[in-house]
């Protein structure tokens, strides 16, 4: 069941986190490599009732933030359109702990967000232009490539994503 995140779950949260650093860094990617996500951005995000978590039992395994706000680094895509102009959520700091993974904790986190949608609403998320599994992750449950974005706007490779839609 995914439940909003409490400050006093601060250091699970940042374990899962710091593994799913360990494991695109394995993978050869860059993505999460600079210190993003950090602790100060899960406390802010938790404060603001916008931080999730999943849990097997008592040990959390999965984690994101979800947002009810437009994201700046999505007011410009390229190489395509966004799917609608509605407002949307947002899914960032998508996370599953690594012993955890491919057991649907990850598509119920995207299940929980679209039960918050309608057909003025949509979801956004983007990943790195390399992240196989989440793409794959994204396209299983329905989400549609638009284009791609550059965070904070700044053009080059390493700040290049691929950005997603999901509408009803």
């Amino acid at each position: 069941m995914v439940e909003l995140a409490k400050l006093n779950q601060i250091n699970e949260i940042m374990e899962i986190i710091n593994s799913a650093k360990a494991f695109l860094k394995s993978q050869g990617l860059d993505q999460w490599q600079d210190g993003h996500p950090n602790e100060e951005m899960i406390i802010n995000d938790i404060k603001n009732n916008n931080f999730y978590v999943i849990k097997d039992g008592e040990k959390i395994v999965s984690c994101a933030a979800i947002i009810y706000e437009a994201d700046p680094n999505y007011s410009v895509i390229y190489d395509g359109a966004w799917l609608t102009n509605n407002p949307y959520y947002v899914i960032h700091r998508f996370a599953t702990i690594k012993n955890a993974q491919n057991k649907g904790y990850a598509t119920e986190i995207i299940n929980f967000v679209k039960g918050k949608i309608d057909n003025n609403t949509s979801i956004r998320i983007d990943t790195h232009i390399n992240n196989i599994p989440m793409q794959n992750l994204l396209k299983k449950n329905g989400f549609i490539l638009c284009g791609k974005i550059y965070l904070d706007h700044i053009k080059d490779n390493r700040h290049l994503r691929l950005a997603y839609e999901y509408k009803k």
